[in-house]
Formats: structure tokens, sequence, C-alpha cells
């Protein structure tokens, strides 16, 4: 990754008509590419873009499941409010609860629902403020 950097790309006609929408001056884009031998040429390369996403859709697109891990010291009613409060903006992540006995190590995974979530910033602030709880979160 390159925060400061900066490279320029080609784009031919076919790759140009699909990426002009994302093409404007300050979009923070992310990219996938591929290096390949350049077309007719086995003997040079060239670095071929393949997707382009906005930075800010990335997590909501790329994100597939949120899997918490509490401590059963630590289930209380305010972490309850928490999972209620995000858990009710439908989204395409799906969200996994595992309970943690301290004591005896026993785990106990709570059942999924089928109903999936929208990962906010504001969610996972919340989960990160909470003493017990270990998330993790998992892409494609």
């Amino acid at each position: 990754m390159d925060y400061h950097g900066e490279h320029e790309f080609t784009l031919f006609t076919n790759d140009y008509i699909r990426f002009k929408d994302m093409l404007i001056q300050d979009n923070k884009l992310m990219m996938t590419v591929i290096y390949q031998n350049r077309w007719n040429d086995e003997t040079q390369w060239e670095c071929k873009i393949q997707s382009m996403m906005l930075l800010e859709e990335v997590k909501n697109t790329l994100t597939k499941k949120l899997s918490i891990e509490i401590s059963l010291q630590k289930l209380d009613e305010a972490f309850v409010d928490i999972i209620r409060k995000y858990a009710e903006v439908p989204g395409k992540c799906a969200l996994g609860i595992q309970v943690k006995d301290e004591t005896t190590q026993e785990m106990v995974r709570l059942q999924q629902s089928f109903k999936k979530i929208t990962l906010s910033d504001e969610f996972i602030d919340a989960l990160n403020k909470m003493e017990g709880v270990i998330y993790s979160v998992q892409t494609i």
C-alpha cells in the first residue's frame, strides 16, 4: 500500500469505458490489478486494472462475517443493547457470537439468525470500548 505516492495507468477504450465513472478527481479508490505480459509482446510486462471500487464502499462490499467472542462474566445488558442496536440495520454481513466461560474454558455458540447486518464504524467502536470482547472481521 502506498498512501503518498502516485502511479500513472493507461486505460484503453474498453477499460476506460468500464471505469470512467470512477475517474473523478479526489475519488479515493481501491483497485485490483494484475501483472501480465503486454499484448503482442511476451518480453514486456504491464499492470492491468481488473476492478475499481470507491474506498468508502470497500467495507460493506467485502466484509462477509463479524465473529464476536465475549466472556460469560462480561455478558450483560449493555452488550445485549449494543447487539440489538446494530443488528437492526440490515446488510450483507453475517454475525456470529460465542460466549466463553473463563472458569471452565467452555464455549457456547449462540444460534446465528439468517438476518445479516451492516458493519458500521460505530458498531466496531462500541465493541472496542467493551472489556472482555474479542472480534474478528472476515472478508471474501
